[in-house]
């Protein structure tokens, strides 16, 4: 487990190399040892489970972040992750804002793109996975350098029985 690349509300983050292929992966590391962590962690990996390809194309949709694989150890869950070099969106936002001064930070068309790429995994997750995320927010939209835009953190995530099913609660 390498550099540490941030932390959240369940855990945090740490960059690692998946030995197999030798790629750049994300190890999210969370307790479970707190009841609530744990019930966020299984709907965690349910949901990237739910849409884990096979093994030669990992992930049947690319907007959402791709599982290599979970293991235990010492009292956490460590969650292998793609690596989204660029981070979250919240971290290319503060990036943005220390390069550029003056209005728009970010420019209509990067940002109708990013737009793009949350609402086809927003509508992935709704039309074939039955599901609501009910936590979008810029630190659960990652971004890498390829421009790729991906959700993640499915810990509040709701299944539906059916695509038009209305929620009686908020979360997120």
């Amino acid at each position: 487990v390498g550099s540490f690349l941030g932390a959240g509300a369940a855990g945090q983050v740490r960059a690692g190399i998946f030995k197999p292929n030798n790629s750049k992966i994300a190890i999210k590391s969370i307790s479970i040892y707190d009841q609530e962590k744990r019930h966020q962690l299984m709907n965690d990996l349910t949901a990237l489970l739910k849409h884990k390809g096979s093994a030669e194309d990992t992930m049947t949709c690319p907007f959402l972040v791709k599982l290599y694989g979970a293991f235990y150890d010492e009292g956490s869950v460590k969650v292998v992750l793609e690596l989204m070099d660029c981070g979250s969106l919240s971290d290319v936002i503060k990036k943005a804002k220390k390069l550029k001064t003056e209005e728009p930070v970010i420019e209509e068309p990067i940002l109708a793109r990013i737009a793009q790429q949350i609402l086809n995994g927003l509508m992935y997750l709704h039309v074939i996975g039955h599901q609501i995320h009910r936590d979008i927010k810029p630190a659960n939209i990652l971004i890498n350098s390829q421009g790729e835009v991906k959700l993640t953190d499915f810990g509040i995530m709701k299944e539906l029985e059916m695509t038009n099913q209305l929620v009686a609660t908020q979360k997120g």
